[in-house]
């Protein structure tokens, strides 16, 4: 492969830097609908798209985001290009790109660059999704941690069940919680 010279391409150099920017930014990005709403700025930038829309799905297949820009009812579109977001074999996602009639299509370049951007995108929503996923993990154990300690510093089953009550209606968010106790 030949060596970038941006002194040649002026556009190809400013595309790689974008490009990498954005590589760099996704690693450092764990909110999902920051990474969707970034992929599709840049893709459109990248490509000189007009429209734009990206869709993310949940572990379900039902739709978790969706964003677009540029598009209303109104709107007829010319070229179009998707790139599907993937990881290990699982469709997590789409970005769809269009032009406005009587634009140039899409490049084979521009191709390559939309799929990459939609790599990146789905390796950092599963990144996204695993760190969610972690910090509801961390956040019930240490409910349970603090339930297990309640249990074991008190012999009050009316003081135990109080704090577990409690610690579980706050971490449900409501304002009402009890525990009631039948006789048998």
């Amino acid at each position: 492969m030949a060596p970038l010279d941006n002194r040649a391409n002026p556009s190809q150099g400013k595309r790689l830097a974008s490009f990498l920017d954005v590589s760099v930014g996704l690693t450092h990005e764990l909110d999902a609908m920051s990474i969707v709403d970034v992929i599709l700025e840049r893709s459109m930038e990248l490509v000189r798209a007009d429209f734009g829309a990206l869709v993310t799905f949940d572990q379900s297949g039902s739709i978790d985001h969706f964003i677009s820009r540029g598009i209303d009812d109104q709107v007829e579109m010319g070229a179009s290009l998707r790139a599907l977001l993937s990881v290990r074999d699982r469709l997590i996602g789409s970005l769809y790109l269009s032009r406005v009639p009587g634009e140039p299509p899409f490049s084979d370049s521009d191709r390559v660059v939309v799929n990459a951007l939609g790599s990146m995108a789905a390796v950092g929503l599963s990144s996204a999704r695993l760190y969610r996923e972690e910090a509801e993990r961390s956040k019930r154990g240490a409910l349970m941690q603090q339930i297990s300690w309640a249990v074991r510093h008190s012999l009050d089953i009316t003081e135990v069940l109080t704090d577990a009550v409690e610690t579980l209606g706050k971490a449900a968010g409501i304002d009402r919680c009890y525990i009631r106790l039948v006789d048998e």
